[in-house]
């Protein structure tokens, strides 16, 4: 979006609460008050590769041997709570 708002007489609709944004400043103000980013800051390809990557971190984090031990522990703090042992 940010390249597009460059150009004069540019109007986009946001897809989130259907404001027209014009202005760079809007657009910020607008990321701002959704808590959104826009893809094109996560890199080349909107974010693709970012994307890939942080999958392959939650795949690897949660079949690594260390991850399934603290699942485990927390599973089982849990159910002592639950069961107020």
């Amino acid at each position: 979006m940010v390249d597009i708002i460059v150009k004069k007489d540019v109007r986009i609709k946001s897809p989130i609460d259907g404001s027209v944004i014009t202005t760079r400043h809007q657009l910020s103000e607008h990321n701002k008050k959704h808590n959104v980013v826009q893809t094109g800051e996560f890199g080349s390809n909107n974010g693709e590769k970012f994307f890939e990557r942080k999958q392959k971190e939650r795949e690897n984090y949660y079949t690594s041997p260390e991850a399934k031990k603290e699942r485990v522990k927390d599973l089982l703090k849990s159910y002592d709570k639950e069961t107020h042992r």
